[in-house]
């Protein structure tokens, strides 16, 4: 799959990407995962998956960045904001494509520090079965390949 692709999938099919959202007690959101995974023409047998993640990074502060992983090259890579001027301009739209995508599901209602699921958030939540212990895993989100990811969100994934 070419990148152009990939950005037309984020674009268009958004409620087909790979999603994890975890909520907290007060229905605000703890943190979101948008990731998309597509065989790779680097590479026969690779695959890539990029992602973009916004959540709570603790002492009140939400934060977000990006992540690629490979199924051959052992390396994750995981990018902030400011990062995405060094990555190519082909996988820099796919990760600016998430995370615009993110926005659309989630709102932080005027810059607060909470966030709150959109009226698409929750028709996506609505549609695929709701929450189960204040998480959703949509389109065979696979946390278990973020293992090992450094970045400031303190999740766990249940498989």
């Amino acid at each position: 799959m070419e990148y152009s692709d990939v950005q037309e999938l984020i674009i268009k099919r958004s409620n087909q990407l790979e999603t994890y959202i975890r909520k907290n007690s007060d229905d605000s959101i703890f943190a979101i995962i948008l990731m998309v995974t597509f065989e790779s023409d680097k590479c026969d047998g690779d695959y890539e998956s990029f992602g973009a993640y916004y959540g709570y990074h603790g002492g009140g502060v939400n934060d977000g960045g990006f992540f690629k992983l490979s199924a051959i090259d052992p390396r994750s890579e995981v990018f902030g904001y400011d990062d995405l001027e060094t990555v190519d301009e082909p996988e820099a739209a796919i990760y600016e494509g998430l995370m615009q995508e993110i926005w659309t599901f989630v709102d932080d209602k005027d810059s607060e520090s909470d966030l709150f699921l959109t009226d698409k958030g929750l028709e996506l939540v609505r549609n695929n079965g709701g929450f189960e212990e204040n998480v959703i895993q949509i389109n065979d989100f696979d946390g278990d390949s973020l293992d090992g990811l450094e970045w400031g969100l303190h999740l766990f994934f249940e498989s």
